[in-house]
């Protein structure tokens, strides 16, 4: 019974990551933006004060 727990849960958790993979590559990019400039600030708050 374990194993069937198991194979079921992962067939849902490749559904649910396949569908936000696909049905949410905006807000996937989006995220990706986001914590580029996150950490590129500190990155260019050295710079600045470096300079």
């Amino acid at each position: 019974m374990n194993i069937w727990l198991w194979m079921i849960a992962a067939v849902i958790a490749m559904i649910v990551t396949g569908w936000a993979m696909w049905g949410t590559a905006d807000t996937t990019l989006a995220r990706h933006e986001v914590i580029r400039r996150l950490a590129a600030q500190p990155l260019r708050q050295r710079r600045h004060k470096r300079q």
